[in-house]
């Protein structure tokens, strides 16, 4: 049964009168945008203030486990923008900054300012402590935070940190959703981006509630391998494309931070730096190590034939239906052997070294063949 034109239009005309009602009703005021008008307008430009990674008016979380270099890596990036230097290989643009520190005592405040030079860009900063939690109240906090922005011209306001400035339940969504509702406010009225300072969960991840994701407009995760390399992992951009992960090291040269970039590892590596010894899943593991899905699948099928990952499903503190990785220490058998390994000694220069033909690498872990040498066969453990 067709319908004609004017019962149609008649329809429509009664929609939009139940809707205008609706909306009159509830007291909530939405406005039709005209799209030919304003897409007869270029978009505006992304106005970064760290390019790619952070821009003017926004909110972003730096989030990792303590000890990975949060809090040095900010007060780097302030020190960058202060002179409009670049900073791991990406552009600044010359600002100000205020930091509220809630984490730092005030010996280890000094020794980093000093070691990044501030001396020289001591009036384009201020730097507040934090002795307590001070963001008990969203109204006082948008006002106090909005009127040290206005004060100082600021393009950058750090926190240091969310835990340690804000007394809130981060587990409870609600309580999160209107935290970062209020930086967002700020950072709208500022004009200044925000960067909040985060830990993670011992899974790995930011600790709390997924709406310290959705709250953001950009998010970076930090984290410090053993043997010392720091990658910086670009999670969420709402305005643009996420950043490649980027791997430094942070050294001391002539009483002076200096930060070395290092070439990006194979995804194998990333994948090997993700697992954790808590169960992880495989989309969990494939965000971490910055890795589309179906290639950490394979690898992680990869590494648990080589004997470097134990999969399981529905390990202790997951569902029962979650397929869970974690990472596997191997150990040597009484003939100083590990399984898909040659013999093995402390001082054996092979735990450096490449081997086999697959192009597997150790860099320092057990020794690890390359993906053509596995074989499910091929798994012997010691007795």
């Amino acid at each position: 049964m067709s319908t004609s034109p004017a019962m149609t239009r008649q329809r429509l005309d009664l929609a939009r009168r139940r809707s205008a009602q609706a909306t009159a009703a509830a007291g909530v005021a939405i406005t039709a945008l005209d799209l030919a008008v304003l897409l007869e307008k270029p978009a505006p430009a992304i106005d970064w203030l760290w390019n790619g990674y952070l821009e003017m008016g926004t909110v972003a979380q730096l989030h990792g486990d303590g000890g990975a270099g949060k809090s040095i890596l900010a007060a780097a990036l302030a020190r960058a923008i202060t002179g409009g230097h670049d900073f791991l290989g990406r552009e600044t643009f010359i600002g100000r900054v205020v930091v509220i520190d809630g984490e730092n005592p005030l010996g280890e405040i000094h020794r980093r300012l000093d070691r990044l030079e501030y001396q020289s860009v001591t009036e384009r900063v201020r730097y507040f402590v934090a002795d307590d939690a001070i963001f008990t109240d969203h109204a006082q906090t948008e006002l106090l935070l909005t009127g040290l922005a206005d004060a100082q011209r600021a393009d950058l306001i750090v926190l240091d940190s969310q835990r340690a400035l804000w007394p809130g339940e981060e587990n409870e969504a609600i309580a999160v959703r209107r935290f970062y509702a209020m930086l967002r406010r700020v950072a709208y009225q500022t004009g200044a981006a925000v960067l909040v300072l985060h830990h993670d969960r011992r899974a790995g991840g930011y600790s709390g509630s997924s709406d310290l994701n959705a709250g953001v407009d950009s998010r970076l995760h930090l984290i410090r391998d053993e043997d010392g390399r720091v990658t910086l992992k670009h999670e969420k951009l709402r305005s643009d494309v996420e950043q490649p992960p980027v791997s430094y090291r942070l050294h001391l040269e002539d009483e002076r931070y200096a930060f070395t970039i290092e070439e990006a590892g194979t995804p194998r590596e990333a994948l090997l730096d993700a697992l954790t010894g808590e169960w992880q899943t495989a989309p969990e593991i494939a965000k971490a190590a910055g890795v589309r899905r179906d290639q950490a699948q394979q690898l992680l099928t990869a590494l648990t034939r080589s004997g470097d990952a134990e999969t399981a499903t529905g390990p202790p503190g997951r569902s029962s239906k979650a397929i869970c990785w974690k990472r596997l220490v191997r150990t040597r058998d009484e003939s100083g052997r590990v399984p898909h390994g040659r013999p093995v000694t402390d001082s054996s220069p092979d735990l450096h070294t490449p081997v086999g033909g697959g192009g597997g690498t150790s860099h320092g872990r057990a020794l690890v063949p390359g993906p053509d040498e596995l074989h499910p066969d091929d798994v012997r453990w010691p007795e």
